[in-house]
């Protein structure tokens, strides 16, 4: 949690690999549990929604997640 501005969002997109035509020099490790992971791994086991995502308003926040996690996650 930060203030608006603080770069939550950027950080986000970055772990993520929502940066297209960004010219960003990233570097670094992720760390889960004390284990380090690679790129694929962590996408592998997370996902977010934007918040500009679009929801369908007849649907339950549940079957929401559950949509967009069929339509990002590997099957």
């Amino acid at each position: 949690m930060g203030p608006s501005g603080s770069g939550k969002t950027t950080l986000l997109n970055v772990l993520a690999h929502r940066n297209p035509g960004a010219r960003l020099n990233v570097a670094g490790s992720v760390y889960v549990n004390g284990s380090t992971i690679s790129d694929t791994d962590l996408q592998s086991m997370s996902s977010y929604v934007e918040q500009d995502d679009a929801l369908i308003g007849s649907l339950t926040v549940r079957e929401t997640l559950d949509f967009a996690a069929r339509l990002s996650l590997p099957r």
